[in-house]
């Protein structure tokens, strides 16, 4: 696969952590034959080295190191492709910016990373220092940009690569690529189409550098959203249906439950099984034990009940 940059390689440091998406990502860039001098895992932990190599046949027991060796991670993918490993612990550390310094890096690449980067650690590569982020920037701006696009019942979402500055996401783009989310998709098939998608556009653009020509944002389109907590998985009861299965579907596979309110009180559920437009009454339906009809302005919302017991009483 080498043979797609040719001789001259930029030299990639790369930055993740054991999630699917920079797992994707990484893994996009090598068979792409991009050139990844070291990988850098994020796992924030204070009192402890800031930085610590981790070996496939050697730990530390007495350093707290997370590593799964049943789903596939960077730590094992750079592993089988020789690419030495680090764990950051603190990223604003000088030893941090020491190794990052080492490996004379011509492309800082950060897919999903726990930690702020300092400026002087982006100022570092050589050409530049960029992101990898799984939203029409600067739409979605944050850490969990799938969630808020299913949530926000956008059937377009995308991939964007921008440089990294101080504010979170808010860089000049390089480059974007919409992607169409066809209803029933689950968060997680988006979340991989995202990062492949991403890997193949930067590699694009690393093997012709002269591509590499910001565009501020725009500002007025900005939007920031925080981590999902429990509040955020309420559906409310003006939504349309369809908003509410594709809101249910896309990020079931969080594993929070959801809650619907209804003009006979809230019900929980864990799962969309399908809707259909229809004229309604306002009562919901048991089918049976597990299974919801839940009345919305539009139609019926059929889903998997998650609390039987816990649900309001006024359901026939």
């Amino acid at each position: 696969m080498a043979t797609k940059f040719g001789p001259y390689a930029p030299r990639i440091v790369f930055l993740g952590m054991r999630t699917m998406f920079s797992y994707t990502v990484l893994r996009t860039l090598l068979d792409e034959g991009a050139h990844i001098v070291g990988v850098f895992v994020g796992q924030a932990i204070s009192n402890t080295p800031p930085v610590i190599p981790l070996h496939p046949n050697r730990f530390d027991a007495d350093v707290p190191i997370s590593i799964d060796l049943h789903p596939p991670s960077i730590v094992t993918l750079a592993w089988e492709a020789n690419i030495p490993v680090w764990q950051v612990h603190r990223s604003e550390s000088s030893v941090f910016a020491e190794y990052i310094a080492a490996l004379q890096a011509d492309v800082l690449c950060v897919a999903c990373f726990d930690q702020h980067l300092p400026s002087a650690i982006c100022a570092l590569p050589r050409l530049a220092a960029v992101n990898v982020h799984p939203s029409l920037l600067p739409r979605h701006r944050g850490p969990a940009p799938i969630f808020w696009t299913f949530r926000s019942n956008e059937r377009i979402t995308g991939v964007s690569i921008h440089l990294l500055t101080p504010q979170l996401d808010a860089g000049p783009l390089i480059a974007q690529q919409a992607i169409t989310i066809l209803e029933g998709q689950r968060a997680s098939f988006v979340e991989r189409t995202c990062a492949r998608v991403g890997g193949i556009l930067l590699a694009r653009l690393l093997r012709d550098p002269r591509r590499l020509e910001p565009c501020p944002q725009d500002e007025t389109w900005a939007t920031y959203e925080p981590w999902p907590c429990e509040t955020d998985f309420h559906i409310s009861p003006t939504w349309s249906v369809a908003h509410a299965y594709f809101f249910m579907r896309g990020v079931a596979d969080w594993g929070m439950p959801f809650t619907i309110e209804t003009p006979n009180g809230v019900y929980h559920a864990r799962d969309a099984l399908g809707y259909q437009h229809t004229p309604t009454s306002s009562s919901t339906t048991v089918l049976d034990e597990t299974m919801l009809a839940i009345s919305f302005p539009d139609g019926l919302l059929f889903v998997e009940d998650s609390s039987p017991m816990e649900k309001s009483p006024a359901s026939t």
